[in-house]
Order: C-alpha cells, then structure tokens, then sequence
C-alpha cells in the first residue's frame, strides 16, 4: 500500500475516503477558512453574470476538489464567513445556497486585487481583523 505522498491533497485540508468513494475534504484551521473563502470569492469574481448561486457541489468545483467535496463542518464555516461577509444565505429544498450578487461593495474591490493574498487581506479588513 503506498503512502499518502501520491495522493494530491491541497494545502490546509484533511482528506479522508468516504464510503461511496469519493473524497470528503475538511478544512484544518482559522487560516485555512479564510484562504479557501479569499480563493473562492476570487474565481467567482473571474466569472460572468450577476448572480451566482453557491451549493456545496459548486463550492467544490470552483475549488478544484476533484472526486470529492467539503465535510458539513467546513462548508458550515464556509457559509458562516460569507454570511459574515454580507452575503445572503438560503435554505432550499436541495440544500443549503449562498446567493452572491456580482454588485456587492466586497465582491467589486476582489475584482481589483491580482492575487488571492491581496483578496485575503481584503476579507480581512472587511472582517475586521
């Protein structure tokens, strides 16, 4: 059996086989959150449109977690940070959606910024910290 080195784990998660197959991803740490909300918020203001609706599937698209997706935990804390953030968070019949208008005052300053360590610092500062 060989070791964990030959599996593509990105950085700040914890990977785990879940039983249907895929992979189930949890985020480790404060940072770690943050980094994946600051990549996120980032591809999503790349994209066209004015709305963007956010379910668990497409959360794991836009952060490249390929066969697999975040824990219940991680994507709580997730939409707990872009609730934070000013963004709208909606329970439907699927599941839980994060509405993110193209408009919002945040989502306009990540359209400036060049990397995702200027979006960090910019969530940052929009949080407070």
């Amino acid at each position: 059996m060989p070791d964990g080195s030959v599996v593509n784990i990105p950085s700040g998660f914890v990977a785990k086989v879940a039983k249907r197959g895929g992979v189930v991803y949890r985020v480790g740490s404060k940072d770690a959150i943050l980094r994946l909300t600051a990549k996120l918020l980032f591809r999503v203001s790349r994209g066209k449109g004015s709305t963007v609706y956010l379910n668990g599937r497409k959360i794991a698209t836009l952060l490249g977690l390929r066969n697999g997706h975040l824990d219940a935990y991680s994507s709580s804390w997730v939409r707990g940070i872009l609730a934070l953030l000013g963004f709208e968070v909606m329970r439907t019949t699927k599941g839980v959606v994060v509405i993110i208008s193209m408009r919002h005052p945040l989502i306009e300053k990540i359209k400036a910024v060049k990397s995702i360590d200027e979006a960090i610092q910019v969530i940052r500062k929009h949080l407070g910290e």
